[in-house]
Parts: structure tokens; C-alpha cells; sequence
């Protein structure tokens, strides 16, 4: 990448922080990243766990003052789409404290070489999708589910999976 545009991208992305911070700034001195519009979506943070993971953005729509609905699975905490969470402001960010009700489990599935192909993904996420699951790819080596509470990840998932695949995890 050439010097100049290497320097055009820097300095975007600063100006795109920078607004994005004094934007934050500005709800928050006037007290309402809280109380913004239902139906808003934002990203809300998980803070970092005892495995240690650094923490997870999610996109949340805002069902009540301190009240989000998830938009997405997660991948570094139990938590799937749908699921409703409680937070509070820890500047700059919407940090999640509780989550209030879970409306899914989370099946989390590693790939071992040879990761599957992007036309493997969408087979095995088309076959998912088709039993009601919401899927959610991290890297091209791991995958997290939304399972409907009453199914059990391990009979419905495993069968569809390749011999270098695993469900690593359900919570």
C-alpha cells in the first residue's frame, strides 16, 4: 500500500473514532445513552471471562432503558440471538451485566484443517437454517449455533458435521 493512501486510511479511521467518540460523549453528558429510542440498535460489550477472552462486541436492539435484545450468537460467551440482556454505561461503552433471558442455547462447533470451503459453510448453514437454527460464522473454523432450548445440540448437529469438525461446546 502506497504511503499516501496508507496515510488517507489512518487518518479516516481517526476521524471516524473520533467522531464516534465525541458522538458517545455528547449522549452520555447529556444522559441519554440510555435513554435513546426503542428499537435502536447499537453494540453492546461483554467483558472479558475466565477463559480469557478480551471481551465481545454484539449488535443489540433496545427493548426497554437498560434492556437490549441480541442480533447475533456469540462466540466467547453463552449468549444467542434473541436473548434479552441488561447494561449499564461503563464510558465509552454499553457494558452487558446480566443477561435476563435466555431464549437459546449456544452450540459452538471447531473445524479442524482442511476448514470447510465457502460453498461447505453455506451447505452446512442452508442445513442448519432449515431446522430453525441461527448460524454464525466466526472464522472459517468456527461456527456458533442458536439452538431452541428443547433440542439437544449433539443428536441434530452431529450428524450433519464432517469427520474435522467437533462441537466444542453447549451452554
Amino acid at each position: 500500500m502506497g504511503s499516501a493512501l496508507l496515510g488517507r486510511v489512518k487518518y479516516e479511521t481517526w476521524l471516524w473514532t473520533g467522531k464516534a467518540r465525541y458522538h458517545l460523549w455528547q449522549k452520555w453528558r447529556g444522559g441519554d445513552l440510555l435513554s435513546g429510542p426503542i428499537g435502536e440498535s447499537t453494540k453492546i460489550h461483554f467483558s472479558s471471562t475466565e477463559a480469557g477472552a478480551p471481551g465481545e462486541n454484539m449488535w443489540a436492539d433496545k427493548v426497554g432503558r437498560d434492556t437490549y435484545e441480541l442480533k447475533n450468537n456469540g462466540f466467547f460467551f453463552p449468549v444467542a440471538m434473541g436473548d434479552l440482556v441488561r447494561v449499564k454505561v461503563v464510558w465509552p461503552l454499553l457494558e452487558v451485566i446480566e443477561v435476563v433471558e435466555r431464549k437459546r442455547r449456544t452450540a459452538r462447533i471447531l473445524f479442524d484443517l482442511p476448514w470447510p470451503d465457502r460453498s461447505g459453510r453455506a451447505e452446512l448453514g442452508a442445513a442448519l437454517r432449515e431446522m430453525g437454527y441461527q448460524v454464525e460464522w466466526g472464522q472459517p473454523n468456527l461456527l456458533s449455533v442458536g439452538v431452541p432450548m428443547a433440542d439437544d445440540p449433539y443428536e441434530t448437529i452431529s450428524p450433519l458435521l464432517s469427520e474435522n469438525a467437533r462441537i466444542y461446546e453447549v451452554e
